[in-house]
């Protein structure tokens, strides 16, 4: 029977995790009939034995996609996504794992019974990669208006392009329409799948909410985990400033495409490049602060008269290591 509801698992080297995230999905109570469609992004260590475990266990419901040579969460995330049978597409990270086993087939009522709603979406928790521990919920700040995510998207598209990354949703608490996406990337691909926005689920979530309604459920149905090496929350701080600059461009550009004033996110583009200078700053790259300034110059994103400094200071190595020296000794000092 084909399957209503296709979830990916995306995977890099996640062999301590990943079994997790698909014991998580198989654990859904669901009257449709479902697949788990799992991309291993040519993994280094056991994570595709692990996921080839589970579809020799379950060849009824999980679906090992062939081996492949590393693409990137972006392509790796598209590619999936086309070979989806399910009209309706979730998905869990391999890193992550699912807390609800009703969440499917509560989303799955709520976009049969509204053909306008392209998107469900639910809260999340987060948990501590290292210990596993659930963190404080900052589940009120992102709720603070759960009316406006039942209605129409583009009310949530604003707030989403406000946040320095995607807080007023989730896409693995989603359940969205195949269709849209689809659509989308036979009309105009670049806006959804583009290697240069750095990450694939911003313009997925920006296209949902710009194409329909929103449906919301005031319930965490993911277990998040933090403190981990990840594309949005990457370790090493070269890779942190770049991930932000590019999604401060993505944001601008999705924001010029849906038709967003540039005026609601000024302070949240801000905030991003000054992020990925100072990371710069501190690792003394003068490559990296140069891109990141030809970056903000290019979109028109203010940073404020001491970042401003800051750019003129990384120009010159000289006054670049004095500075340095000073800040050093200053905070001995203190």
């Amino acid at each position: 029977m084909k399957p209503v509801v296709s979830v990916i698992v995306l995977t890099y080297n996640q062999e301590r995790t990943v079994g997790h995230a698909i014991e998580s999905v198989l654990a859904q109570k669901c009257d449709v009939p479902f697949e788990i469609v799992v991309s291993d992004d040519c993994s280094t260590d056991a994570t595709r034995q692990v996921c080839q475990r589970y579809a020799d266990r379950y060849p009824d419901k999980v679906r090992l996609l062939p081996p492949a040579p590393n693409r990137g969460v972006v392509d790796n995330y598209f590619e999936t996504l086309m070979v989806c049978e399910g009209r309706y597409i979730a998905d869990c990270a391999g890193d992550d794992y699912w807390i609800d086993e009703n969440r499917l087939q509560r989303q799955v009522e709520m976009l049969d019974a509204d053909a306008e709603m392209t998107v469900v979406h639910a809260d999340w928790v987060c948990v501590d990669a290292a210990t596993g521990e659930t963190l404080p919920s900052d589940a009120q700040n992102r709720n603070a208006d759960v009316h406006a995510r039942e209605m129409d998207g583009r009310a949530l598209l604003t707030v989403l392009l406000q946040h320095r990354t995607p807080a007023a949703m989730h896409l693995s608490t989603a359940l969205y329409r195949a269709e849209v996406i689809r659509g989308m990337i036979s009309r105009d691909r670049d806006m959804v799948w583009d290697r240069d926005m750095g990450c694939e689920d911003y313009p997925v979530i920006a296209a949902l909410l710009a194409h329909g309604r929103v449906g919301y459920m005031e319930m965490p149905v993911l277990a998040y985990r933090v403190g981990g090496d990840t594309v949005s929350s990457p370790s090493d701080m070269r890779r942190a400033a770049e991930f932000h600059a590019r999604t401060a461009v993505a944001t601008v550009r999705l924001a010029r495409y849906y038709g967003v004033p540039l005026c609601y996110l000024r302070e949240s583009l801000a905030e991003k490049m000054r992020f990925a200078l100072s990371q710069a700053y501190h690792l003394g790259d003068r490559a990296l602060g140069e891109e990141i300034r030809r970056v903000q110059k290019d979109n028109g994103i203010p940073v404020g008269r001491r970042y401003n400094l800051l750019q003129m200071v990384m120009r010159y190595k000289p006054v670049w290591r004095l500075v340095h020296v000073l800040h050093s000794l200053w905070s001995r000092g203190s």
